[in-house]
């Protein structure tokens, strides 16, 4: 199933290196990495471009299956979709609970990024978040 996910993920990225002025060439056997050599940790977020970059927003597990208190959420950024910056954690100062599914808009009207996400103060005692930026790659404050 993983491998599915990752070779349908490619196939839905990889035109978009074409379209903003690029090739770039992903390995469906070698994890992406950022510029530090760690491995991208960021699950079920999306995908955005803002200006000359993409964003890659998602909930960092590290070495958990996702459903713990541990977890947060992570940006990375690339201006090709193969060389990726980690930008950091979205939320300042996040309340304790489980994270998952972030997405980030621009807000036109208020010139500021809005990031809706999930929380569970406990599992499974689900509630929606909203915070907002004035840079795409956080802080974020509720």
């Amino acid at each position: 199933m993983k491998h599915t996910l990752l070779i349908l993920t490619v196939l839905l990225l990889a035109p978009l290196a074409g379209l903003y002025g690029g090739s770039a060439i992903i390995s469906n056997t070698e994890p992406r990495r950022d510029t530090q050599g760690d491995i991208l940790d960021a699950h079920d977020g999306c995908l955005q471009k803002f200006g000359d970059r993409f964003y890659l927003y998602g909930t960092a597990y590290g070495k958990t299956d996702g459903f713990t208190k541990a977890n947060r959420y992570r940006c990375y950024s690339s201006a090709d979709l193969a060389v990726w910056k980690h930008e950091g954690e979205l939320l300042k100062d996040p309340p304790e609970g489980v994270y998952y599914r972030p997405y980030v808009i621009y807000n036109a009207k208020t010139r500021q990024y809005v990031l809706w996400y999930n929380w569970y103060a406990t599992l499974w005692n689900g509630q929606y978040g909203v915070a907002t930026s004035d840079q795409p790659a956080g802080p974020f404050v509720e």
